[in-house]
């Protein structure tokens, strides 16, 4: 097993068996998922539409053209069909990213 913490507050650890990884994220909770029946692991940014339209109403008054804000970095892959999302907010991104590359190879070998 391998241990990687990606935050330390509030907590996100991935967890790496040889089948499965687990996550365990706020309050300790955690879900585990077996390397078989996850499509590949991503990182999108959830896009805050309400300061978007805000932005876009007040540069129309000021004729210039609003911009997309994006918020936070979001984890997401689909778990036998189920879509599931993990906030990275506050994690190391590097580190995060090296751990995603990992958990995608270990899936396209399993498949």
């Amino acid at each position: 097993m391998e241990t990687i913490i990606l935050r330390k507050e509030p907590v996100l650890v991935i967890e790496l068996f040889d089948d499965s990884f687990k996550i365990i994220n706020e309050d300790n909770k955690s879900e585990a998922f077996a390397f078989s029946a996850v499509d590949s692991l991503e990182i999108s940014k959830r896009i805050n539409w309400f300061v978007t339209a805000l932005s876009v109403v007040f540069e129309f008054f000021l004729s210039g053209s609003g911009n997309l804000y994006k918020e936070k970095d979001i984890l997401q892959f689909n778990y036998q069909e189920i879509p599931k999302k993990f906030s990275l907010k506050g994690g190391d991104p590097k580190l995060t990213q090296q751990t995603i590359n990992k958990i995608n190879q270990v899936i396209l070998k399993s498949q």
